[in-house]
Formats: structure tokens, C-alpha cells, sequence
């Protein structure tokens, strides 16, 4: 009876730590799925910030790109639902990024109307000449520096000369359209800088290193259980073939 109950327990550990390995090597190869998502969107995230960095320059080649990057980052989203702090982060940072292009395509767009009005300045009276030079002048100083006196002086001035730059009507220029232009950039020029800055301190990065760290060690972990159950089911192997042994010697 006593030998039976040997050979059982031998037989039982082989078994449970089988079993356990099994578990081990499963929850691995989950881990390391998790992982590789994880460098992923890091990976994503920060070429989506450059990307929309460039787009703020007005370089229109980077729209693709960024599509691209969005689906790609889109795509690991969709199986990464139980991280629901970076999924939140993520969902976040793109929203911010989002709102970021719309103001930032709106502002290319009247910058470019903005430098196009030149040539109508140019073709006007030398004192509306003058003016309009001037006030793209402070335009490209707010742009350098938006801050509020620089807001406020482009605003005094058109205040103080909107009779002579209405004149611009009569050189095919609507200067009612061009100064809805200048409004929006002296509303929205502040915002899209404070989106970035928002983006560029987002916590995302610093939450996905830790989720990577996290990750890393539960990898690690797995990978030294599994090995020790590997050594345990050997130990007990060679512990059954010698007690097989031993009893054929008996006989």
C-alpha cells in the first residue's frame, strides 16, 4: 500500500506541475502579446505626435502618415480593452490631437490667404500699401509669439484703420473675409499651442513605460515558474524511473 502511495504522489506532482506549466506557458504567450501591443502604441503615439508636429508646419504630405498611424494605433486599441488607464490615456491624447489638426488646417489655410493678400496690398494706394504691410508684419510677429500684446496691437490696429483697409474691396480682395481670417488666428493661434504643449506632457508616455516595466516583469516571472516546473516535473521523473527501478531489483 505504501508503495502504491508513492507512486501516486510521484505520478500526481508530475501530473500538477504539467498542468501548471501548460498554464504558464499560456499566460506567456498572452503576456507577450499584451507587451508587444504596449511597444506598439508607444511606438504610434510618438510618430503621431511628429507627424502632427510637422502637419502644424504646413507640410500637407503629412497627412497620410498620420492616417496611416491612427489606424495602425486604432487597430491595437480594439484588443487592448481590459488596460482601460491606457485606453482612456490613448483615447485621450487623440482627442487632443484631433481637436489640434482641425484648428491647426483651419490656420494654415487663413495664413495662406493671409500671405496671398500681399500681392492686393501691394496693387493698392501707398497708404493702404503701408497698412496692409504693416498689419502682416504683427501677424507674423503673433504667429512667432502669440502673446496677448501682440494680440492686442493687431487688434488696436485694425480698430484704428478699418476704414482704409476696407478699401481693399476695390482691388478684388474682400476685406470683411480677410479680417474673419485674422480673427480666427488671433482666437485660435494660443489654443493650438496649448493643445501641443498638452500633448507633448501627456502622461501617456510616462503610463506606457510603466505598463511595459509591469509587463516585463509579469514576463519574467512566468517564464522562471514555468522553468522551475520543468526542473520539478524532471526531478520527479527521475524520482519515478528510480523507484521503477529499485522495484525491479526487489523482484
Amino acid at each position: 500500500m505504501r508503495k502504491i502511495l508513492i507512486e501516486t504522489t510521484l505520478l500526481l506532482s508530475v501530473l500538477v506541475s504539467g498542468l501548471l506549466m501548460v498554464q504558464y506557458h499560456q499566460q506567456s504567450q498572452i503576456g507577450k502579446i499584451k507587451l508587444d501591443q504596449l511597444i506598439t502604441v508607444q511606438k504610434v503615439t510618438a510618430k503621431i505626435l511628429i507627424e502632427t508636429m510637422f502637419i502644424g508646419r504646413n507640410n500637407s504630405e503629412h497627412y497620410d502618415k498620420h492616417a496611416q498611424l491612427q489606424l495602425n494605433l486604432e487597430h491595437n486599441l480594439d484588443s487592448m480593452t481590459k488596460q482601460t488607464r491606457i485606453v482612456s490615456l490613448v483615447l485621450s491624447f487623440n482627442a487632443n490631437i484631433e481637436a489640434y489638426i482641425q484648428i491647426v488646417t483651419m490656420l494654415n489655410t487663413s495664413n495662406r490667404l493671409l500671405a496671398s493678400s500681399q500681392l492686393y496690398f501691394n496693387n493698392s494706394s501707398l497708404s493702404l500699401k503701408h497698412a496692409g504691410n504693416h498689419l502682416l508684419a504683427l501677424l507674423l510677429k503673433y504667429n512667432n509669439k502669440p502673446t496677448r500684446h501682440n494680440n492686442l496691437e493687431i487688434k488696436s490696429f485694425i480698430d484704428k484703420n478699418t476704414s482704409l483697409l476696407q478699401q481693399l474691396n476695390q482691388n478684388g480682395m474682400q476685406w470683411h473675409m480677410l479680417n474673419q481670417h485674422i480673427r480666427y488666428i488671433l482666437i485660435n493661434t494660443s489654443v493650438a499651442n496649448n493643445l501641443i504643449d498638452k500633448l507633448k506632457n501627456s502622461k501617456l508616455e510616462e503610463n506606457l513605460q510603466m505598463a511595459i516595466k509591469h509587463q516585463t516583469s509579469e514576463l519574467l516571472i512566468q517564464k522562471n515558474s514555468k522553468n522551475t516546473c520543468v526542473i520539478f516535473i524532471i526531478f520527479m521523473m527521475f524520482g519515478l524511473v528510480l523507484r521503477i527501478l529499485l522495484l525491479q531489483r526487489k523482484r
